[in-house]
Parts: C-alpha cells; structure tokens; sequence
C-alpha cells in the first residue's frame, strides 16, 4: 500500500471556505469539458465555476453568486453536467428544477422541474443526482 500526495486544483488547500474566485465554499459536483476546463458546482456561493486547464482562477459561469429563483441565478447547486457542446445542466436543490445554461449564456432554462417543491411526477421535492444521455434527455 502506498500513499499519494494530490494537487489542490480548486480552492484552497487548506480547507478554508470563501467567495473570491480563487475559493469555494462546499464545492458539490464537478465536470470536465471538451476542452478540459474544470467546472465545479459551489454550492455555499450559489455559481458554477470553471477553471481552465492549468489556472487557479475560475470564472462564474452559472448563476450570480447570490441565491435566487430568476433565469440568472440558481440556490444550492449539486451535481452538474457539461455536454460536448459545452452546455451545462445544473441541479439548482433550492429552487427544485434543473437548469440548462448554452455555451456562453447568462441565462438559463429550466428543462425539468417546475420551480415549485412537490410529490406530483413533473415537481421534485429535494433534487440531488442529474444524468443526460446523448439526445439530451434529462433523468
């Protein structure tokens, strides 16, 4: 048995939560895209992040940082999802759907859920895992 030193490639290495885009805050769910960008869903600060190969620095590419329900904003990210078109589809827990940001959007669509908590087949009441197959149908 041997043991095997990682490398801090998001946030800090020693633990410590924050906001700044150097920082996460109970990072979630992660995905590498086509171009082997890291994005994390940072959940203490409502945004997806994405890192570039190689950088420290990510940028927000989903949601504003503040929790909310508009198109722009999500509430308590979990698992994510990036598409070989580099669109990203996030569970958004808080606001009880998924969403969908295109490549490049500020925006999101809502593909599933209805933004409103509940037992009936088209609502979730605590929304965690996401999968999307290759027609882009979301479970």
């Amino acid at each position: 048995t041997s043991l095997q030193s990682g490398t801090t490639v998001a946030g800090f290495g020693n633990g410590t939560a924050g906001s700044s885009l150097t920082a996460l805050n109970s990072p979630w769910g992660i995905a590498i895209g086509i171009d082997g960008s890291l994005y994390v869903s940072d959940y203490g600060n409502n945004r997806v992040i994405k890192l570039q190969e190689g950088s420290l620095i990510g940028a927000i590419t989903v949601g504003t940082g503040i929790a909310g329900n508009s198109a722009d904003q999500i509430n308590l990210p979990l698992e994510l999802y990036v598409d070989s078109s580099s669109n990203i589809y996030v569970v958004d827990n808080d606001n009880y759907r998924v969403m969908l940001w295109g490549k490049n959007a500020t925006m999101g669509t809502m593909v599933a859920g209805t933004g409103t908590q509940g037992s009936t087949s088209n609502r979730f009441r605590e929304p965690t895992g996401l999968s999307v197959d290759s027609i882009r149908n979301v479970y």
